[in-house]
């Protein structure tokens, strides 16, 4: 009945069209295509169907199906489809959520994934963009873990986090347009980590590595990083609003692209970022200590009180119109800021806090850059200094604050934006000798003008002789003029920093000595059922440790018990990359009983069900277990939990000990990989 009135209504309204000519708006999805939906399968066979808007109206959990490794399958969602929440809508995630196109929404809901470690499992709380586009909007994620008060049957971790992934689920063909946008967040909008760039890594996922666009809202939480390091490009938008931007750590490379409107973002990491634009008003504190290249906009504000010698590599961009509110620079009163590239444009200088300017020590050279690429201009002091007596003086590329007494007025090498204005009169004289041009109509009248630029001509004539520059041409020989030469280092071979004129004369040469060694701090971890990621150390030939900025790490096969891999790709001063190599080995196991029997006795112990193949055993008559007094036994089976040893000396003392082991293949070879050793018991045979 229902359909049939509905099918009138569009009869009826299309005579109206076509009668009155009026012009009715089609909306975007209709009744025909929405659906409400209030069970998982309602919701599934919407997703099959390509309804849009879903609405879920209460709490629905999807995700039941695995492949053969045990891992869930995710959940597809077609591109276009828009899933919106009632005031009680909840989407519970068992399994990955995928992209099968672009333009997805997610919308005033909250959407949770519940899988954790409990009893061993390895989480699946992934969104996979598949090379598409998402939409966050007003979107809750935390849920909160288990309390560990039942052990691994709650699971250890405290929040049930999704963290976002570019690519696909294995298998899957990633399309060309990764992007995501979280809005209207709130203080449930959280993640564990966003990698819009990454490999296959531990579970074989379908790498991205294509161009990718992140706009993030300055409430949503990010525990981990945004990384972007592994992007062909990457262009990262963070609107902040008036509060303080949340999520701090950011990874990426030359081809990245960070900009930050309005908010506040204080402590933040922001390792190997091609370009940071800081824009309308918004601050960013830094504990980065070498950036590079940064442009300030419409009053962005760049604060390195945390960074004390901050390092810019390349460019640095100031206010170039005057109708623009410059920004400003904060550093540690006792720090310096060098610029290696060409400096622009106009900026504002402070220390201590980006309200309240803190003290300024005089003659201390505060910003450094290359005088062949930089003018007096680029930096100014904060207002409120000048009420001090303070004064910023220029010398050679650096910025010195002095008093007021000791300021040095700019020379005429440094006034070159002063002489242009002056240079107008010469394209005023063409104005005015038109006028003489028709001397044969009115000579009496002409004459008169044209004695005046007989008095012009002494102003003219002396810029034209100019024996004050002349001699700056001729006397000279050779003016050096030195180009910032970078080379950079490697693991075999030295890099430098430093300047060379076209005649070969260098200046301020600096070494970049090369990487002598690569540590793992730990060799060998044990399986957690979580990423185990060992603790880098980089040396240089002349024993001091490479500063974290200069390299990036990333991790493969690095769950499950055997041989992990840490690849740490060479950035900054150095290039290159490398890889070590680290073991994960099982879980120890101990006895839980160890009774003495006649000639022998019989062990058992905990038993081991995850990431085991089975057990070794040690008995020996020494304490230490030496080789000559000691037997070893294999128990093949995980599922065995007790053993009886017979045939041994009666009334004699025995030690012994047990570990466990796992069988992995590494490069097609089987190899056992075993466990720490259990603490020894004794006990002594029967007659």
């Amino acid at each position: 009945m229902k359909k049939e009135i509905r099918r009138r209504l569009c009869m009826l309204m299309a005579a109206a069209v076509l009668t009155l000519g009026l012009w009715i708006p089609v909306p975007v999805h209709s009744a025909e295509t929405g659906v409400t939906v209030t069970t998982p399968e309602a919701f599934m066979e919407a997703l099959e169907q390509r309804k849009s808007p879903i609405t879920v109206d209460g709490l629905i959990t999807i995700g039941k199906n695995a492949d053969i490794d045990n891992r869930m399958i995710p959940v597809k969602i077609p591109g276009g489809t828009v899933i919106e929440g009632t005031g009680r809508g909840m989407l519970n995630c068992r399994a990955p959520v995928q992209l099968e196109g672009d333009s997805v929404v997610f919308r005033n809901i909250q959407m949770v994934f519940e899988s954790t470690n409990a009893l061993g499992s390895v989480p699946h709380r992934e969104i996979f963009l598949a090379g598409h586009s998402l939409t966050m909007d007003n979107v809750k994620t935390y849920l909160a873990g288990g309390d560990n008060s039942f052990g691994d049957l709650s699971g250890t971790e405290k929040e049930l986090l999704p963290t976002v992934y570019a690519g696909g689920y294995t298998g899957t063909v990633n399309g060309t347009n990764a992007a995501l946008t979280v809005l209207n967040s709130n203080e449930e909008t959280m993640f564990q980590g966003i990698y819009m760039g990454h490999g296959e890594e531990s579970d074989r996922k379908s790498p991205y590595r294509g161009s990718a666009q992140l706009k993030l809202d300055g409430k949503a939480i990010v525990r981990d990083r945004v990384d972007v390091s592994e992007n062909s490009r990457a262009d990262l938008e963070i609107t902040g609003g008036q509060y303080d931007t949340k999520a701090k750590e950011y990874h990426g490379n030359e081809y990245t692209t960070l900009t930050l409107r309005q908010g506040i973002m204080e402590s933040a990491s922001v390792e190997n970022i091609g370009h940071l634009v800081i824009d309308n008003g918004s601050c960013l504190g830094t504990v980065t200590g070498t950036l590079q290249n940064v442009t300030l906009k419409n009053g962005g504000c760049l604060d390195v009180t945390q960074a004390p010698n901050a390092v810019i590599a390349g460019d640095f961009t100031g206010a170039s119109d005057p109708a623009e509110s410059q920004g400003l620079l904060v550093l540690n009163q006792n720090g310096t800021l060098e610029v290696q590239g060409t400096v622009a444009g106009v900026t504002k200088f402070q220390t201590g806090h980006r309200l309240f300017p803190g003290t300024l020590f005089v003659d201390r050279q505060y910003i450094k850059a290359d005088p062949t690429r930089a003018v007096r201009s680029n930096f100014v002091l904060a207002e409120k200094y000048f009420g001090n007596g303070y004064r910023l003086n220029y010398r050679e590329g650096a910025w010195i604050p002095c008093w007021e007494k000791d300021y040095e007025e700019p020379s005429e090498e440094e006034k070159p934006e002063i002489t242009p204005p002056v240079v107008p009169p010469e394209e005023e004289k063409p104005e005015i000798t038109p006028p003489v041009v028709p001397p044969e109509e009115e000579k009496p009248e002409i004459t008169p003008p044209v004695v005046p630029p007989e008095e012009e001509k002494p102003e003219i004539t002396p810029p034209v002789v100019l024996p004050e520059e002349k001699p700056s041409v001729t006397l000279p020989v050779h003016i050096h003029r030195y180009i910032p030469v970078f080379e950079k280092a490697t693991i075999k071979k030295d890099g430098v920093r430093m300047k060379r004129c076209s005649c070969g004369k260098v200046s301020e040469q600096q070494s970049i000595y090369r990487i002598q060694e690569v540590r793992l701090l730990t060799e060998r971890m044990v399986y957690s059922g979580r990423s185990r990621e060992p603790r880098v150390q980089v040396i240089d030939r002349m024993g001091k440790t490479v500063n974290r900025s200069q390299y990036q790490i990333s991790y493969r096969n690095n769950i499950n018990v055997g041989q992990g891999k840490v690849i740490i790709r060479f950035s900054g001063d150095y290039s290159g990359s490398l890889e070590k190599k680290f073991i994960i080995e099982p879980e120890q196991t101990g006895f839980t009983g160890l009774k003495a029997k006649s000639r022998g006795f019989m062990l058992e112990w905990k038993r081991q069900s995850v990431q085991t193949t089975g057990y070794e055993i040690q008995y020996s008559t020494g304490s230490r277990f030496p080789k000559k007094a000691t037997r070893t036994i294999t128990v093949k089976s995980r599922k065995t939990t007790s053993k009886t040893i017979s045939k041994l000396m009666p009334k004699k003392k025995y030690y012994v000990r047990i570990r466990t082991y796992k069988t992995v293949k590494e490069d097609g070879i089987s190899t056992r990989i075993y466990s720490k050793w259990s603490k020894r018991k004794s006990v002594k045979t029967l007659k």
